[in-house]
């Protein structure tokens, strides 16, 4: 399966008539929930050399389980900036 994440972002210009409808339907909060992200460099070239990081290999535990992560970003291309990014679960870390 294949999973397309799109982020948008909006203006708020009256923070208090959100809160105020959050209230109206009993909105609740999630649970917090704890991540730890380790992140590493390749042994070829370094992820951090560029003015831009463009790509970073992560593992994240969670009380879920623990996943591994590659992302490369495309910073200049069109439509605007996206990123392929390839993630599986693990079970030992």
């Amino acid at each position: 399966m294949k999973y397309i994440e799109v982020e948008k972002k909006f203006a708020l210009p009256n923070a208090q008539a959100l809160r105020t409808r959050l209230v109206e339907i009993d909105a609740k909060a999630y649970e917090p929930s704890r991540q730890v992200d380790a992140y590493y460099n390749a042994p070829h070239r370094d992820f951090l050399a560029p003015d831009a990081i463009t790509e970073w290999l992560r593992i994240r535990t969670e009380d879920r389980g623990s996943s591994i992560n590659y992302k490369l970003w495309h910073l200049d291309e069109a439509p605007g900036p996206h990123a392929d990014e390839y993630e599986s679960p693990i079970g030992d870390v």
